[in-house]
């Protein structure tokens, strides 16, 4: 192709000028090795997005595995990515991949593939959190101006108004969550899909610049992932989040709408089945300790895993 198109170059020379059909020639030959190499030029980009964002989290993990050995605490003043407005009502927004119209708070891919909730802190959760380190949190995306009110804004680099971890905190937590009444379960019926089915109730918090990690020294600054900076038009929050061990308090209080039972008397665990075939079985209610955290980033990826759709069967 390259010889081709030196020797029609090479042949125009001695023309007085090109001709239309000429041009037409070149510009095609041209448009034809562009769209060749745009792929794969692309491809990179994301590659080297990707290896970053692993590197990332995998630098999270280790530092927050550390901090949890010194300590036996998991990290203070982490982002509750539940925002909480003026009026003292909590929301989440997920992007909703239209940037015409202001970009929201969190990805689409946490809603979608970790199926997150609004879950109110039962006073027993708040109090076991408390017990981990975390006695207060960030609200996401909501500081103060200098005359005390409320506004809404970026959290690159933002300092967010701080919260105490107590009973009725809204928090977000994956695949269910209790309203204030009852529990919504819905997320976790047969057939729902899900890319991490073994974070189910499990609350998740980000890391922020005002997390402990960074106001300890040992991480300088809250790490932004790549692929969410170029997507910054969308969604705002870009870091890594710290997904908390699963709560006794939480698997206590887990009781079916219906019938009032132990949801954990009836049911173990559950069956889930991946996209090629593979089937394993996941324990969802087995109450956890503070070194068993996981992380993921602002896309619902976790390092050290394949991205897989799971259903549950």
């Amino acid at each position: 192709m390259k010889k081709k198109l030196r020797k029609l170059l090479m042949g125009l020379k001695g023309n007085g000028g090109f001709t239309l059909l000429e041009l037409i020639i070149v510009i095609a030959i041209m448009g034809f090795l562009a769209a060749m190499i745009a792929p794969r030029l692309a491809g990179a980009g994301a590659g080297a997005a990707d290896t970053i964002c692993d590197n990332n989290q995998t630098r999270l993990r280790q530092v927050t595995a550390a901090f949890v050995e010194r300590t036996g605490q998991l990290p203070n003043d982490l982002i509750n990515l539940i925002a909480e407005t003026a009026d003292g009502v909590y929301e989440v927004q997920y992007d909703d991949s239209d940037a015409t119209n202001g970009k929201e708070d969190l990805s689409h891919e946490i809603e979608d593939s970790l199926q997150a909730k609004i879950h109110y802190l039962s006073d027993e959760e708040a109090a076991e959190i408390r017990a981990m380190g975390i006695s207060h949190v960030r609200n996401l995306n909501l500081s103060k101006t200098v005359d005390g009110d409320h506004r809404r804004d970026d959290t690159h680099g933002t300092h967010m108004e701080r919260a105490e971890v107590a009973e009725d905190l809204a928090v977000l937590m994956v695949a269910a969550g209790f309203d204030g009444t009852a529990w919504d379960f819905d997320s976790l019926v047969s057939g729902a899909e899900y890319r991490n089915p073994d974070l189910a109730y499990r609350i998740i918090l980000g890391v922020g610049p005002d997390s402990e990690l960074v106001t300890s020294g040992q991480i300088e600054i809250a790490g932004l992932c790549p692929n969410a900076i170029r997507r910054e038009n969308h969604f705002a929050f870009g870091n890594y989040s710290i997904v908390l061990p699963r709560l006794a308090a939480t698997v206590d209080s887990l009781t079916d709408p219906v019938s009032g039972d132990p949801i954990t008397d009836a049911l173990d665990e559950i069956t889930v089945i991946s996209e090629t075939g593979q089937e394993k079985d996941i324990n969802i209610f087995e109450v956890q300790e503070a070194f068993q955290f996981s992380t993921f980033c602002p896309e619902g990826d976790v390092v050290g895993t394949v991205p897989t759709v799971w259903t549950i069967q």
